[in-house]
């Protein structure tokens, strides 16, 4: 927009041009005796939808002779005056306003988060309108675009003569130069707008553009990798060109999943070297990056050895030569966070670290799954865990390194008891040294979760071994045998080792036991597992239990019995097991006998879709077999008539939904049971809010429902304090048997509800081993990265379709409109105004006021 006036000379004319971002200008040229009244009212309008701009940008839009520096201050402005500017914008360019969320466990918070569309993409003008709604905002100190298709604005160009697309000077007045406003002009709007958000509010210091090409963007990114890379560096450019520049403060960037261009890779690995740039993280996995990206970009590495604090680089095509890597390793002197899965091949006899670079290092997580790892790199990590300065390592992934079993045991004596830390080795080779494992295990030796997933063991007796070493265990509490099995069906031995498992062992309580279905392997127990299933209705600490693809519709009544008896459990995941409907009515019988699972799933969305669909096209068919067992019917080809048909295949979905409906009230009666301490667990509803040591790492490791069930008692202790959300009842609640036993008498109350804490699917994230053919062939989700912990929600609200929120493992977070609502009560709830974050100094950030 422009607007052009004089009050000097007392013309009474305005003259107001308006255009849309890519289009044309449209002008109107006015006349008003009130002119006066006009400029001053939009001039204030101005002010009050973009309160966090600076005043003096106004005269670029607003060119009124005669008019004295504009003095007008604005009142307090929640986040920055982003809600008030974005839906300003979005009404100027007639589009629906964004999803968007806030996220406060990041290291740089506040994190403003776009969150994925509910139907089509966000289109240009959505993009644009959260852009400029963005700029200047100095609440923020994070954005994240992470799964937000941005393709469909790339390498759009907007020829505007009024040059307003280009954020030229900062928050606090500092200016590019001329040849980087040049090279602006000719850019891409996407790289405009990328470069107005590092530079203008000068708060920014992280980055999240993971997978900017879209949530399946990995999948059908090869189609055109060129394509993909342009997008990609028209994000990364404008930043790398800032901090070039030493214009921008942003000091983290994540690039995974997006396809990277080889010069783009060589102009950032230039400017780590450069002594003025400051970068404390760098995630770069999944990048499509070769020998060569790779070995450029570790050379440029130990350039930013003092400030590096995160690095990924897992999860590309090229390898790194060991000289290179280990030399750059060796110039690390802060790294907190090392993932380099797969990203070298070690000789024989030279180890990976050398000893006094590992041990001056405190790790949080490191990550060499799928390297080879030799003896001597073996032996240094032992005695680093043995080391105090390994004491802040909470995540060890050393899946498919090679490890034998007696090699893993030194690193759990190393670790001592009860080791607070959560380790991954899944895909070794356990068979050797299996006794030594065994023994440090039932000395209670080791971490407290464990990732033991994908091994298959040479020998039934080995696997037996480790049952019962696991169930005389008693640290720990995270345990993931999802596709660990024998060669061949369990036998009657090592079923009952899993029920002693079940019975015995009151310490665990997150437990795999997926099996694994593919088209050319599989991880699975056999039709005798489900007998294994009797010892869960002794337990009394398990309470988040995945068996997947473990042919339990064999056997439903073991299952279902369990379920009765079973009084700890929160939640329970058994998708792939081809459930028909007579085993899945049995399933939701017997679970309305508990009253503490909250979380059941049972099919995936899409699996019930197919399984009801082929229940009715089975049962068509065998309609269409009968009447043709008449000799007249056998001389002739027929269909069955409609008016068989059709009712048929109507009662069936009617089955199936009514199955589904009553499933979803016996676990929202569940949830009020336990937020009302009455499941028969708590003693008071106050102590099931509680959270155990370590609930949140083995939530966000085990992820799907466990995830779900622990981000809803987060809600509830948030909620506390506002007991007039919480009215419903779970007496409220009247579950009638007639519509799944139809022998038993009575009428069924009904009533309507407003939401379901039922999870009809944990919607599985696909593991890399999976088969897409199979949806049974899901043996554990994928480690998640860092899942979203939510605390203030701001959405645009279109009907009741929405996307939720991702959750890595189940790509939906539960949606809470409660707390939403809650939120939106009180909006001021930090702060009665926003102001300039806190400064850090040395990586630690100081606490921000909020009172």
């Amino acid at each position: 927009m422009r607007f052009r006036a004089s009050v000097a000379s007392h013309e009474q004319r305005l003259v107001m041009s308006f255009r849309l971002p890519l289009g044309r200008e449209n002008r109107l040229e006015l006349a008003s005796v009130h002119y006066r009244h006009v400029i001053e009212a939009m001039t204030k309008v101005d002010r009050e939808l973009k309160p966090m701009w600076p005043q003096h940008l106004q005269k670029a839009i607003f060119d009124i002779k005669g008019l004295p520096p504009p003095l007008q201050l604005t009142s307090g402005n929640d986040l920055g005056g982003l809600e008030r500017s974005l839906h300003a914008y979005c009404a100027a360019f007639k589009v629906q306003v964004p999803r968007w969320t806030i996220e406060w466990n990041t290291p740089s918070q506040p994190a403003f988060r776009l969150l994925p569309p509910s139907a089509q993409p966000y289109s240009t003008l959505q993009l644009l309108a959260l852009f400029r709604a963005l700029r200047y905002n100095s609440y923020f100190k994070e954005l994240s675009f992470r799964n937000i298709d941005l393709s469909g604005i790339a390498g759009k160009k907007d020829y505007s003569h009024f040059g307003d697309t280009i954020a030229y000077t900062s928050l606090n007045g500092v200016k590019i130069s001329e040849e980087h406003y040049d090279i602006l002009m000719q850019s891409s709007v996407l790289s405009q707008e990328m470069h107005a958000l590092a530079f203008s509010s000068e708060s920014i210091r992280s980055m999240d553009l993971r997978n900017i090409l879209g949530p399946r963007s990995t999948i059908g990114r090869s189609k055109d990798p060129e394509g993909a890379r342009r997008v990609s560096s028209e994000v990364l450019r404008p930043i790398l060109l800032l901090l070039k520049r030493q214009a921008c403060l942003c000091h983290s960037i994540t690039m995974s999943g997006n396809l990277i261009a080889s010069s783009d890779i060589e102009e950032l690995a230039n400017l780590l070297v450069l002594d003025e740039v400051y970068m404390k993280k760098l995630d770069l996995s999944n990048c499509g990056l070769g020998d060569e990206g790779l070995t450029t970009l570790w050379a440029g590495i130990p350039g930013q050895g003092a400030n590096l604090q995160h690095i990924d680089t897992s999860e590309n095509q090229g390898t790194v030569k060991f000289e290179t890597i280990r030399d750059s390793l060796s110039q690390l002197r802060a790294i907190r966070k090392l993932n380099i899965a797969g990203n070298t091949r070690l000789p024989f006899d030279v180890p990976l670290f050398e000893d006094h670079v590992l041990s001056s290092w405190s790790l949080e997580e490191l990550d060499l799954s799928g390297i080879s790892l030799n003896s001597p790199t073996v032996d240094i990590l032992t005695a680093y865990l043995a080391s105090q300065n390994s004491e802040n390592l909470r995540v060890l992934r050393l899946s498919k390194c090679g490890l034998t079993g007696a090699q893993i045991a030194q690193m759990f004596y190393a670790m001592g008891q009860a080791r607070q830390i959560t380790l991954y080795i899944n895909g070794n080779r356990l068979d050797e040294g299996i006794d030594d494992l065994c023994a440090v295990i039932s000395e209670c030796f080791g971490p407290w979760g464990l990732f033991m997933q994908m091994v298959e063991f040479a020998l039934e007796a080995n696997y037996i071994k480790l049952l019962k070493a696991l169930t005389a265990n008693r640290t720990i509490e995270c345990l993931s045998l999802a596709g660990t099995a024998t060669p061949d069906s369990a036998s009657e031995t090592a079923c009952r080792a899993l029920s002693d498992l079940f019975s015995q062992n009151h310490t665990i309580r997150f437990l795999d036991l997926s099996g694994f279905d593919a088209k050319l392997d599989e991880g699975r127990l056999g039709r005798e597992f489900s007998k294994a299933l009797s010892g869960l209705r002794f337990n009394t600490r398990l309470e988040h239990l995945r068996v997947r693809s473990q042919l339990l519709n064999v056997n439903i009544g073991d299952l279902a019995e369990a379920i009765s008896a079973n009084k700890t459990l929160h939640s329970l995941d058994c998708e792939g097991n081809d459930f028909n409907l007579s085993n899945f009515r049995h399933l939701v019988r017997h679970l309305s006998d508990s009253t503490t699972i909250r979380y059941f799933s049972a099919f995936s969305d899409r699996d019930l879709a197919q399984t009801i669909q082929k229940s009715v096209d089975n049962a068509v068919a065998t309609a269409t077999s009968a009447r043709r067992q008449s000799m007249i019917s056998k001389l002739r080809h027929e269909k069955v008539p409609q008016s068989i048909s059709e009712p048929l295949a109507q009662q069936l979905r009617d089955g199936w939904e009514d199955a589904v409906r009553t499933q979803q009230e016996v676990l929202e009666r569940n949830q009020l049971l336990f937020e009302e301490g009455e499941d028969g667990r708590y003693d008071s509803g106050q102590d099931g809010y509680m959270l155990c040591d370590g609930e949140e790492d083995f939530s966000k490791a085990f992820g799907g429902l466990a995830l779900r069930a622990f981000e809803s008692k987060k809600a509830m202790t948030r909620r506390a304090s506002n007991p007039y959300l919480n009215n419903k009842r779970a007496s409220m609640i009247s579950l009638g048997p007639a519509r799944l036993v139809s022998a038993e008498p009575g009428a069924r109350v009904t009533r309507s509800w407003s939401r379901s804490y039922s999870i009809v699917s944990s919607e599985g994230g696909i593991s890399a081993a999976e088969s897409p053919s199979t949806g049974s062939a899901i043996p554990t989700p994928p480690e998640p990265e860092s899942p979203v912990e939510k605390e203030y929600l701001v959405e645009n609200q279109q009907g009741g379709n929405e996307e939720p929120l991702d959750y890595e493992y189940s790509f939906a977070d539960p949606h809470d409109p409660d707390f939403g609502l809650e939120l939106r009560a009180h909006r001021r709830f930090w702060s009665d105004e926003a102001g300039c974050i806190e400064e850090e100094e040395h990586g630690v950030q100081f606490e921000e006021r909020h009172n």
